[in-house]
C-alpha cells in the first residue's frame, strides 16, 4: 500500500505515529511497531500552487499539529525539520486524513499515468523491388509473428534503462526523479559547516549545566525516585518498587547524554524554590505532570508562557486518560506500556531526540 494511503488509514483508526531518525513508524494500539516508511518519501498529495508532492514527514507533521495556530505550527516544523503544508492546502489535507472526504483533486499518482504513452515506431519492411519480393520479406505464419512481438517487447524493456533511454516520456520521468532527489538532498542533508556551527552553539548552552525539572507529586508516573533509570537506561521502574527497596529520593543528580558523537551533561531537579535568574536561564526542559500546580513558584506565571521558553514533555501510561490541561498545552506526549518494558527505551529515546531538537531551535 502506498505510504500516504497507509498513514491515512492509520490516523482514521486513531493509532499513533512516531518519528525515529529517518523513518516514520506506525505504532499499534498496544505500542508495537506495525510499519515504517522513509520520512522524506514523496506522497500522492500535491500542492495547489507548486504542483509538487509533499513528503510524508510534512503530511504527518501537519496532521500532528493541525490545531495549533500557524505561527506555532511553523515553529514545530522548524524544530522537526519538516516541510510546511501551506494554508491553502491544509484544510483539504486534514479533511482527507480524518476521513471526512474520500478523495481530493490534489491527490494523483506519482507515476505519469496522465501522460499518454507515445507510440513506438512500427517496424516496416523496406519497400524495394517488385511486389512479389516485398511479399516474401513479410513475416509469414505464427512463428514469425511471435518473433516480431518478442522483438518489440525487448525493445520496450531496453528503453526502461536510464542509460539507453530514447523514449521522450521516460526521459522526462528520469529527469524529474533526479531533480527531486537532488533538491531533497540539498534541503535536508546538513552540510559539515552547519553541523559544526550547531555543535558550537550547543556548547554555549552547555557552558553552564542545563536543568531538567521533574514532578514532585506522590501520584506522578515519574519523580526523582525513578526518573534517573528512565533517562539514563530507558527503563521504567514503578515508584512504589523503589520505595520498597528502601531507596531515598535524590535532591538533584546529573546525567550525561551522548548526541552527535559528543557528551552533554544535564542536571535534574524537582524543586525550583531557590532558583534565581541564573538558574532559570539554565532550565531547558520540564517533565510535565498535567497539573497546573506543578508550576507554582515558577518565574513565568502561566504554563503557556513556560512552554514558549522551555521544552515540555508529558509521559503517560497507555490506558490512562490524558488530562484536559495537557491537551491545551504545547507539550510533547510520549507513552509507555504497563507491561511491555521493551517500549520504555523507545519513549526514552524520543524524549532525548525531542529535547535536543528543541535546544537546536532555541539557538536559531
Amino acid at each position: 500500500m502506498e505510504a500516504f494511503a497507509y498513514i491515512r488509514d492509520h490516523f482514521i483508526k486513531s493509532k499513533t505515529v512516531t518519528i525515529e531518525n529517518d523513518d516514520i513508524v506506525c505504532v499499534g494500539l498496544n505500542g508495537e511497531e506495525i510499519k515504517r516508511f522513509p520520512k522524506h518519501i514523496p506522497t500522492a498529495f500535491h500542492s495547489k500552487t507548486s504542483k509538487k508532492p509533499y513528503d510524508l514527514l510534512a503530511i504527518v507533521t501537519c496532521f500532528k499539529y493541525a490545531t495549533l495556530p500557524f505561527g506555532e505550527y511553523v515553529t514545530k516544523c522548524r524544530a522537526e525539520k519538516a516541510g510546511m503544508v501551506s494554508t491553502v492546502d491544509k484544510k483539504e489535507l486534514i479533511a482527507f486524513l480524518k476521513g471526512d472526504i474520500d478523495t481530493s483533486a490534489q491527490i494523483h499518482s506519482l507515476e505519469t499515468d496522465a501522460i499518454p504513452p507515445e507510440k513506438s515506431p512500427q517496424i516496416q519492411p523496406k519497400e524495394t523491388g517488385s511486389p512479389s519480393k516485398r511479399q516474401k520479406t513479410e513475416p509469414e505464419g505464427d512463428t514469425d509473428r511471435e518473433t516480431l512481438i518478442s522483438a518489440k517487447i525487448d525493445d520496450q524493456k531496453s528503453a526502461i534503462d536510464p542509460q539507453n533511454v530514447s523514449d521522450k516520456v521516460m526521459q522526462r520521468i528520469f529527469a524529474k526523479e533526479r531533480t527531486f532527489r537532488n533538491r531533497t538532498n540539498m534541503l535536508n542533508a546538513p552540510s559539515k559547516a552547519r553541523k559544526s556551527a550547531t555543535k558550537q552553539k550547543l556548547r554555549l548552552i552547555f557552558a553552564r549545566t542545563p536543568i531538567i525539572v521533574v514532578p514532585a507529586g506522590y501520584s506522578d508516573l515519574f519523580t526523582m525516585y525513578n526518573v534517573k533509570d528512565f533517562l539514563q537506561d530507558g527503563v521504567y521502574v514503578p515508584i512504589h518498587q523503589k520505595k520498597d527497596q528502601g531507596l531515598r529520593k535524590d535532591q538533584a543528580f546529573t546525567i550525561v547524554k551522548e548526541y552527535n558523537g559528543e557528551e552533554f551533561k544535564f542536571k535534574v531537579v524537582d524543586s525550583v524554590n531557590r532558583f534565581r535568574d541564573k538558574e532559570w536561564s539554565c532550565v531547558v526542559g520540564v517533565l510535565v505532570s498535567g497539573q497546573t500546580w506543578q508550576f507554582k513558584g515558577w518565574k513565568w506565571a502561566f504554563p503557556l508562557q513556560v512552554f514558549k521558553r522551555v521544552c515540555g514533555i508529558h509521559i503517560h501510561r497507555q490506558g490512562s486518560q490524558l488530562s484536559d490541561e495537557i491537551k491545551k498545552w504545547d507539550v510533547k506526549i510520549l507513552m509507555i506500556h504497563p507491561d511491555k518494558r521493551h517500549l520504555d527505551k523507545v519513549a526514552a529515546k524520543e524524549f532525548w531526540r525531542y529535547l535536543f531538537e528543541h535546544l537546536k531551535l532555541r539557538l536559531q
